[in-house]
């Protein structure tokens, strides 16, 4: 009985510490460039081909996050070049208002064209 009432308990901590590893993540990724960004995906993406897809979703999640210009550019990239699916791009549109940090012109027009590309 102890064992299942702590069960629930322990997962709820395990869950805040998967949160609390992103958001860290997200938060180094913040000061990378694009070049950097993409750098880091390919080292990465070629040590995860068994869980590519679960990479990308976490990867482009954590890109997101950190709400930079560079971020978005990046984003828009791997969407032009096929390696994000629509369902992973309509994911991030959705969450982009809450992540953009600075909002300029450039990244406003690099926005709406990722929008308007045909998929």
């Amino acid at each position: 009985m102890v064992k299942q009432t702590l069960n629930p308990i322990q997962q709820q901590a395990q869950d805040k510490q998967v949160t609390m590893k992103m958001f860290s993540v997200s938060r180094a990724m913040s000061i990378l460039s694009r070049s950097d960004l993409n750098e880091v995906y390919n080292q990465l993406k070629s040590q995860m081909s068994a869980h590519e897809q679960a990479f990308k979703n976490l990867y482009f999640d954590a890109v997101l996050m950190t709400g930079t210009p560079e971020a978005i550019f990046f984003l828009k990239e791997k969407f032009q070049s096929q390696e994000m699916n629509k369902a992973q791009a309509m994911s991030l549109f959705m969450w982009l208002p809450q992540s953009l940090v600075l909002p300029t012109e450039q990244v406003l027009e690099a926005v709406m064209q990722w929008v308007q590309l045909p998929r």
